[in-house]
This record gives structure tokens, C-alpha cells and sequence, in this order.
């Protein structure tokens, strides 16, 4: 697992490349479901948009601020189980990256899985994410 004490200790005094940073909130997002560590990585004003209708999902839409989305993330978590989550090679340019994950959830009320391909598109400034689309 990278903790982002890590990767600062790692990196200092330069800040981490794009895919550093996305590498290490998936480490301890999708591999250790470690929540607090995942939020770390986090500007405190982060903006996350999950463009699905908001009645299928109450994770979707646009949540801003660090905080809300751990909320949104722990009710993401809640309702499903991650089968499978596989994010791709992400492709950057700056302070912009793009990456496609693709995904197995099994809804926990249900039991009916949802399988898949979706988009990231990320904003990195500073060591943190600021966005992610």
C-alpha cells in the first residue's frame, strides 16, 4: 500500500508525477479499502461528477469538497462490492489525465452485477486531485 506519507517522503522535494499520485489513491482506494488514506490524496475542494441519471445512483452527479465525496465513496461502497476493478494505463498530459477502468460491482441489495468500461478524467495540481470526471 502507498500512504501518501510515502509518496511525499519519496518524492520530496519535487511533487509526484500525475500517474504517481492516481497510483497511489487506487493502491489504497481499490486494493485496501482504506477510505481515510484515499481522501489524503484529495485537494480539500476536490469536484467528483458521475454523469448517471442521480435516481439510479445517489452517488451520481457533482459533489465538491473532500469531505462529501468520502461520503459519496463510502455509499459507493456500501451498495456495492467490487468484483473487479482494473483502472488501464492512464494517459496524461500535464496536469490532465485519461483512463479507463474496467469493472465488475455486484449490487449488495440485489445481487445483480453490473460489468463494464468506464472514462476518468482527472485534474492533478500540486500533488493533489482537484477533479475527477
Amino acid at each position: 500500500m502507498t500512504s501518501r506519507d510515502e509518496l511525499d517522503e519519496a518524492s520530496s522535494p519535487e511533487t509526484p508525477c500525475p500517474r504517481t499520485i492516481l497510483n497511489g489513491f487506487f493502491s489504497v482506494w481499490s486494493e485496501y479499502y482504506d477510505l481515510d488514506q484515499a481522501l489524503t490524496y484529495l485537494h480539500p475542494d476536490c469536484r467528483y461528477c458521475l454523469y448517471v441519471d442521480e435516481d439510479l445512483l445517489p452517488f451520481a452527479g457533482e459533489t465538491i469538497g473532500r469531505e462529501a465525496i468520502g461520503v459519496q465513496m463510502a455509499l459507493m461502497r456500501e451498495q456495492f462490492e467490487y468484483v473487479l476493478f482494473r483502472p488501464r494505463l492512464p494517459f496524461d498530459d500535464g496536469e490532465t489525465v485519461r483512463q479507463q477502468v474496467e469493472f465488475r460491482y455486484r449490487h449488495r441489495a440485489s445481487g445483480e452485477t453490473i460489468t463494464g468500461t468506464f472514462r476518468f478524467v482527472w485534474t492533478i495540481q500540486d500533488g493533489l486531485i482537484t477533479s475527477c470526471e
